[in-house]
């Protein structure tokens, strides 16, 4: 178990699995050695170039593949406040669909053979 102290005496979480820059805590599969000496800009950096990174996606097709690196392209430059060639609409939906069919969330979380009724 990682215990991180973020502080004289302080602790922040403890588990598997930790981002802290304490040299003695392990950090997650994927993140560099150095995350805990990296600034904010480096950091942000990385994880836009994850999201960029198509290694390890199985698409249906190679247009597939150019319409998520096109898409993912837009928002990066939106994220990077640049002008993109389209702007990127993201909506968040949330529960909507669930507000306009009827049920509430808890019974369309807790009681799904009710909800499939309505």
């Amino acid at each position: 178990m990682i215990t991180a102290a973020v502080g004289p005496g302080k602790r922040k979480r403890q588990g598997k699995t930790a981002i802290m820059t304490n040299q003695n805590v392990n950090v997650r599969p994927g993140l560099p050695e150095n995350w805990g000496q990296l600034s904010p800009g480096e950091k942000r950096e990385h994880r836009l170039n994850n999201y960029l990174n198509t290694l390890g996606i199985d698409f249906v097709s190679r247009a597939a593949e150019e319409a998520y690196q096109l898409r993912t392209q837009r928002m990066v430059a939106v994220l990077n406040i640049q002008e993109p060639d389209m702007v990127p609409v993201n909506l968040p939906v949330g529960n909507l669909p669930l507000a306009l069919a009827g049920p509430n969330s808890y019974t369309a979380f807790y009681e799904q053979e009710k909800t499939l009724e309505d």
